[in-house]
């Protein structure tokens, strides 16, 4: 059930995050670039929110979060998550989401090839990290 519904989720916000990402990369004028990103920032977090209820709902997850109060909207904020499951993502998540400004993740740029969600997260201007050799950096500067 939590698998479906992830990705029934991820489909539906995925068919207007990743449209909005297109049309705003080929927007010229900045400022049009920046009202889109906030809508699609808007889309994120209810992809986030949406996420919360059904990981409440189907798991009732029992969290003790310390220093949770701590969080700003104003400012840069830095997360780091040990990764020993992928639930470290929608905790910190459910934790921030329209608490601050939306979290950007690392990641390896050949997730941008992942179906559907490898497009969504190029939408959300999550950064996408590539791995040079010696060699290749080498030639490069």
């Amino acid at each position: 059930m939590s698998i479906s519904i992830l990705v029934l989720n991820t489909v539906i916000l995925s068919c207007l995050l990743i449209p909005l990402g297109i049309i705003k990369f080929f927007l010229p004028i900045t400022s049009l670039k920046v009202l889109f990103t906030k809508f699609i920032i808007k889309v994120g977090e209810l992809w986030i929110f949406t996420n919360k209820i059904w990981v409440k709902a189907l798991h009732n997850p029992k969290w003790q979060i310390i220093g949770k109060e701590n969080i700003r909207s104003d400012g840069w904020t830095i997360a780091t998550s040990n990764h020993q499951s992928f639930a470290d993502i929608f905790l910190l998540q459910d934790i921030t989401n329209r608490k601050m400004p939306m979290l950007k993740f690392f990641m390896k740029y050949v997730l941008i090839y992942v179906p559907i969600i490898g497009l969504s997260w190029w939408a959300l201007d999550m950064p996408f990290l590539k791995r040079y050799t010696k060699k290749t950096t080498r030639k490069k500067s």
